[in-house]
């Protein structure tokens, strides 16, 4: 395929660049291409400067190779459909934009969320005790699932500096299920008891959601991680929250609470509630159709969670709590009256 070098380009975000002998081979989803006689390095220059902002003229000026090269290499990926012409829709979003519009919605969905009856019911202390020991327990499930999707966070990044932010992520997160541990063992519950058990399918069905935003592009996942990280004004809300909790729940074993206090604190301390504008810039330029399809993975997120939150309403509905079992399809009743330490 003949290319006009005068025209602007944009490479899907999923191709990837391989080595073979004597070129390089690109691999979409659904077809791949061969480049013999050009190098991988000079071929992944070529694809990551298709962000619709150059024509195919200025992107070889640009690395230092011949136009007709450019122009070969684009036209074999047009014929496969890996990269597309630029539209009004590729035009660039800057990074602090994105993070700033995704904080404004944010605040919005958060809003939302949190007028759920579960949180509404937990403040004002009218929600069952085996409700909130369930809340406590799938809180637990969901935060020792980072060993899932930070773990597909870091292996599908293709950028080498967004890898290390997710893994460095990674390695200050990964034993964080170790706060919702303590204040179950607080409550009551005993940590065989708490091993065993198994989480809601909701809780489930989050988690997958951010391993398949992994997946798909690293930016849908750190706008998502963005969404649950909080910022300092979403903190003073959550300490008012645990404050609120402990004085429904937990006035005479503060040990319930007090490890999510610790989480929160540390957290801020690592300065998590900055994923978007700290790992943003490394994870490629951002069109404005990349910026609505982030968006969309973190509304489909927000949507997730009010399932999850009707979940737990539904499955820990009065003052006992029986664990899910990790064999799947039984249930074994672990807990015991909540107002009675929950045995």
């Amino acid at each position: 395929m003949v290319m006009d070098l005068d025209t602007r380009w944009v490479a899907h975000f999923e191709a990837a660049v391989g080595e073979i002998s004597g070129g390089a081979v690109i691999d979409g989803e659904l077809s791949s291409v061969e480049v013999i006689g050009v190098p991988k390095h000079v071929v992944s220059r070529v694809i990551l400067s298709l962000d619709g902002g150059r024509t195919l003229n200025e992107v070889a000026a640009r690395i230092g190779v011949p136009a007709s090269h450019v122009g070969a290499i684009c036209g074999a990926l047009s014929e496969a459909s890996l990269i597309h012409k630029a539209g009004a829709a590729d035009r660039l979003v800057p990074h602090e934009d994105f993070a700033e519009l995704s904080r404004r919605v944010f605040a919005a969905w958060k809003k939302r969320l949190f007028s759920h009856r579960l949180w509404q019911d937990l403040v004002a202390g009218t929600a069952p005790a085996g409700q909130f020991a369930g809340w406590l327990m799938e809180n637990y499930h969901f935060i020792e699932g980072v060993n899932d999707r930070l773990g597909s966070a870091t292996a599908y990044c293709r950028s080498r500096a967004g890898r290390r932010h997710f893994a460095r992520h990674f390695r200050e997160e990964y034993d964080h299920g170790e706060f919702f541990i303590q204040g179950l063992l607080a409550l009551g519950f005993s940590r065989d008891a708490i091993y065993a058990s198994r989480p809601l399918a909701s809780t489930r069905g989050i988690i997958n959601h951010m391993r398949r935003c992994a997946r798909q592009d690293s930016l849908f996942y750190a706008a998502c991680s963005g969404f649950l990280e909080s910022t300092g004004g979403d903190r003073s809300n959550a300490r008012a929250f645990f404050d609120a909790v402990t004085q429904n729940y937990a006035t005479d074993r503060p040990a319930v609470v007090s490890p999510l206090v610790d989480h929160l604190e540390l957290d801020e301390e690592y300065g998590h509630n900055g994923v978007i504008e700290s790992v943003g810039p490394y994870l490629g330029p951002i069109s404005h159709a990349r910026a609505s399809a982030a968006l969309q993975a973190v509304r489909a997120l927000v949507e997730g969670l009010e399932l999850w939150s009707s979940d737990i309403v539904r499955h820990y509905a009065s003052d006992t709590i029986s664990l899910r079992a990790r064999a799947y399809g039984t249930r074994r009743p672990v807990g015991g009256d909540m107002t009675n330490g929950g045995r």
